[in-house]
């Protein structure tokens, strides 16, 4: 089966980089028909800080024992990935962001 990975956390992907944290992972057949979730262990969440830098933030308990995607995300990922891949080729490191349930920012590398 031909498979994606996507790993994601609350806040920004510097917590992922460093380690911080143990983020969701979604494995996601190509079509996103199929999606296998493991949930990872947040406690903190790292968020641009209003006067410049960033900011580390102790999450509640919603944001610890709930997945930060939705299917919905899944599948526009899936679909970011694919249009991608049509144009760059496969296998693809895509990191991606979303704000208000919108992609706000993605950067691809070969």
């Amino acid at each position: 089966m031909d498979e994606r990975m996507i790993e994601a956390c609350w806040g920004l992907g510097e917590s992922i980089v460093s380690g911080r944290i143990t983020p969701d992972r979604y494995t996601v057949n190509r079509g996103a028909t199929s999606i296998e979730i493991f949930t990872g262990r947040q406690e903190t969440a790292i968020y641009p800080a209003k006067e410049g830098g960033t900011k580390e933030v102790k999450l509640d308990g919603q944001g610890i024992n709930n997945t930060c995607l939705l299917e919905n995300h899944i599948r526009q990922l899936d679909h970011l990935a694919t249009r991608c891949e049509q144009i760059f080729g496969k296998d693809l490191d895509i990191e991606w962001a979303f704000s208000d349930n919108r992609f706000i920012y993605y950067n691809v590398e070969r």
